[in-house]
């Protein structure tokens, strides 16, 4: 999933040592604000539903599974259906190629 933010404008992806000696990724939107070595958390939602990804993106949702995903950097381009606690850090709405099953 992070490879698939990587080229997204206004995405920027931290490297993060992880227990098995990998890198998993911190996803934050640029401009995004941070206290001391707090991220801004991002808000996510999976099929239109609020998600926690619990920091990362890519054991949490397989790319194969994505059939879109919206992309909104800072909270004036944050559509009302989709503005949550976090939404002032940006939001990433991903829809699943199985997201006619939630409804």
């Amino acid at each position: 999933m992070t490879e698939l933010l990587r080229s997204v404008p206004g995405v920027r992806l931290f490297p993060m040592l992880n227990e098995y000696g990998g890198n998993d990724y911190k996803i934050v939107m640029r401009g995004a604000s941070t206290l001391g070595e707090e991220v801004c958390p991002i808000q996510y939602y999976l099929d239109g539903h609020p998600f926690d990804v619990s920091d990362d993106l890519d054991h949490a949702i397989s790319p194969h599974n994505v059939a879109a995903m919206e992309i909104y950097p800072g909270a004036s381009q944050v559509p009302e259906q989709f503005k949550g606690p976090h939404s002032r850090c940006g939001v990433i709405v991903i829809w699943t190629t199985s997201a006619g099953a939630h409804d």
